[in-house]
């Protein structure tokens, strides 16, 4: 039988071709993120990086470089690289959430703006999390993913570690 009798259940090879650069995209940020978590950030720094060139429209993929880049010391190029993430998928709550724990860490005013603007959405609990955990002030109503609230977090740095391999997708 051709591939034409048996309909679309059949996937052609440009499908399988796109699903497997697909997989491969998701296995790189995962490494990178078992990277950072090891403490291998020059390894996972580079993995971002390589990630970034290879799929630039992909907003975990400046994520999880703009984390590394945090882990080690560069809050700065983060926080640059990040505003333009934000401005590119302004829809896109965990890229705001990361800007936000960025610009904590910086000690900038308009890390609680953005945090304010994640809770206020509603949409990405992940990022909701972290706002709640680097602004433990915010108000309950806008506490809808649990009824537990977070505990406060001693500073920004140490809520990076909210961040694990299913955060952070190619």
């Amino acid at each position: 039988m051709s591939e034409r009798e048996l309909g679309s259940n059949v996937p052609s090879s440009t499908s399988q071709a796109g699903s497997a650069e697909a997989i491969l995209l998701e296995r790189l940020g995962e490494a990178g993120c078992l990277a950072c978590e090891c403490g291998l950030l020059e390894e996972a720094e580079q993995i971002y990086s390589c990630l970034v060139k290879l799929k630039p429209s992909s907003a975990g993929a400046h994520i999880g470089l703009a984390i590394v880049q945090s882990m080690k010391g560069m809050a700065s190029v983060a926080a640059e690289n990040m505003r333009k993430v934000v401005a590119e998928f302004p829809e896109n709550d965990m890229a705001k959430a990361v800007l936000g724990l960025v610009l904590a860490e910086l000690r900038q005013p308009e890390a609680e703006e953005l945090f304010k603007q994640v809770l206020a959405n509603g949409k990405n609990q992940d990022a909701m999390h972290i706002a709640r955990l680097c602004m433990p002030d915010a108000p309950k109503e806008q506490a809808k993913e649990t009824k537990q609230e977070a505990a406060p977090v001693a500073n920004a740095s140490e809520s990076l570690e909210v961040f694990r391999h299913r955060n952070i997708r190619p």
